[in-house]
């Protein structure tokens, strides 16, 4: 009789867990990648500025070796898996992928004017575009919500287990 007792004692705690704290972990899933994207889409978007002003005066000047080392510094980021770099008159093309990664396709990008102000009024000198992963659901996770998560889900199963 105690043991049948416990039993529907720990199957009630256990369904209540799973009803109520289920929903709210998907909850924290959602609410954490949408602040993530958020997050991650703020700082591209200062990324791209800050670099699309830098390099003005070296594609207005030709300066490939300026462009180069603005590239390979922009594809250091953890953000930015490649980024590419042009010019109006296409003589400058220059390419930067983190290694391994040969096709742009499933990747987000965002695009920017290169525009030089020069003595004669602002002109478009090139564009750059900068490629990096869309954000999914587990995006935000990082170490330590993969091991409070982990902790989570190892409570449920000894609750549920016994």
């Amino acid at each position: 009789m105690v043991k049948s007792v416990e039993s529907r004692f720990l199957i009630l705690i256990s369904t209540a867990l799973l009803v109520v704290v289920a929903p709210l972990f998907a909850l924290f899933l959602v609410l954490s990648s949408e602040q993530y994207a958020k997050i991650r889409d703020q700082r591209i978007e200062v990324l791209i500025d800050a670099n699309s002003q830098a390099l003005a005066r070296p594609l207005w000047d030709f300066d490939a070796e300026a462009i180069e080392q603005a590239a390979a510094t922009l594809v250091s980021d953890p953000l930015i898996m490649s980024v590419k770099i042009h010019d109006t008159s296409s003589l400058l093309d220059i390419t930067h992928g983190k290694p391994g990664i040969k096709r742009l396709e499933g990747f987000e990008s965002a695009r920017r004017e290169i525009v030089y102000k020069s003595v004669s009024g602002p002109r478009t000198v090139g564009w750059i575009d900068i490629y990096f992963e869309p954000a999914g659901l587990f995006a935000a996770f990082d170490a330590f919500s993969i091991a409070l998560s982990l902790i989570f889900l190892i409570a449920i199963l000894i609750v549920g287990g016994t």
